[in-house]
């Protein structure tokens, strides 16, 4: 029996296997970017606008975690001192891979204020708990907020985020420079959705791997030599 057939079937067969076990997912990209390359803008001056009545905005998909009662009470100590001197903007939204930031919502805060021109204090809470925080020609210093110990098993809680601006130094304003969004492969015991491509290739990798060591013992049978 003639080996190189064999070999060669064995090598594209591992070929495929590792290149399709690296590389990198599309639903997985993290580049902050800039606001120029938001291709739609549609949903954010949507918020932006329903944000010039209400600097709290809660999408559809995230007011079960809080009660009317709570969201007025949050609504309440917004417009009240000392936040409301800072200007503290709040979204509640889903934020994934797919949407127009590429699932930044640090990027979604930069462009929420370029369109609303309102500065002041912006904070994100995303569905897979995250959050986000950037100050536009504000005093608020937040390299002195910690939102780490503010992430709760389920929902963020929206009272120590606030309670953390209300303790947080003040300076001269400024705004804060925006750094890369926390890498989706080391998120805190949140995994972000998969995309259609990612779903695809999990489901095919291990199938594909027994269909090709089928075929390569087919092909090994069909060239024994026959006594």
């Amino acid at each position: 029996m003639n080996p190189a057939p064999l070999r060669r079937a064995l090598l594209a067969w591992a070929l495929s296997t590792l290149a399709l076990s690296t590389t990198a997912s599309p639903a997985l990209a993290t580049d902050t970017g800039t606001v120029a390359d938001i291709d739609d803008m549609s949903r954010i001056e949507r918020i932006a606008g329903e944000m010039e009545e209400d600097r709290l905005y809660v999408h559809h998909t995230m007011l079960g975690r809080w009660s009317d009662r709570e969201l007025d009470e949050l609504r309440e100590r917004m417009a009240s001192e000392p936040l409301t001197d800072l200007r503290v903007h709040v979204v509640a939204y889903p934020s994934v891979p797919t949407d127009e930031t590429g699932g930044s919502p640090l990027l979604f805060l930069r462009a929420l204020h370029e369109v609303t021109g309102d500065d002041g204090v912006y904070v994100a809470v995303t569905a897979d708990r995250r959050t986000a925080l950037a100050t536009f020609n504000s005093p608020v210093r937040l390299s002195e907020v910690d939102t780490e110990e503010l992430r709760a098993v389920t929902a963020p809680r929206m009272e120590g985020l606030l309670d953390a601006l209300e303790a947080a130094p003040t300076g001269p304003a400024t705004s804060s420079e925006i750094p890369p969004d926390e890498a989706a492969s080391v998120r805190d015991a949140v995994r972000s959705p998969q995309g259609d491509a990612e779903r695809f290739w999990t489901a095919a990798l291990f199938p594909g791997a027994l269909l090709g060591l089928l075929l390569v013992g087919v092909r090994v049978l069909l060239k024994r030599p026959r006594n």
